[in-house]
């Protein structure tokens, strides 16, 4: 699973930073934004192979 932690490091990051500019701009993100996250990463995961368990 180390592996897959390793791929999307840059995403997340720049991902971090727009939460941060959400954050700091008093909006969040929407319960669907992060659901679609998730599916994304879930689907990724198994592309590269790997059994993720979202």
């Amino acid at each position: 699973m180390q592996e897959l932690n390793n791929l999307p490091t840059a995403s997340i990051d720049v991902l971090i930073d727009l939460l941060d500019e959400f954050y700091e701009n008093t909006s969040e993100t929407e319960t669907a934004t992060r659901e679609i996250l998730t599916m994304d990463f879930e689907f990724i995961s198994k592309v590269y192979g790997f059994a993720a368990d979202i």
